[in-house]
């Protein structure tokens, strides 16, 4: 279980400079609050799952939902950058 703890807080701050840049370029760019507000919320939601999964979850069906929690969380950080990208 200590293993799949530090899996989850490596995988976690790797993750994290992603989500930073993308919330310091729609900053930049100007991205409504609200918009950002929620994929933020989003991301930090899915990273709470991920984190969840990845630490309980031992059997190969319900692992997905790791998967997907993390998909999830990057697609946040991109829908930043797609607005972002908008905006400029």
């Amino acid at each position: 279980m200590l293993k799949r703890w530090e899996g989850a807080q490596a995988n976690s701050i790797e993750g994290y400079a992603f989500f930073a840049a993308s919330v310091l370029f729609a900053l930049h760019a100007g991205v409504e609050k609200a918009r950002m507000n929620g994929f933020m919320a989003l991301y930090s939601l899915s990273r709470v799952v991920y984190a969840t999964a990845y630490i309980t979850i031992e059997s190969d069906g319900w692992s997905r939902i790791r998967s997907y929690s993390w998909w999830i969380g990057n697609l946040s950080c991109v829908g930043l950058i797609y607005f972002g990208g908008k905006k400029l």
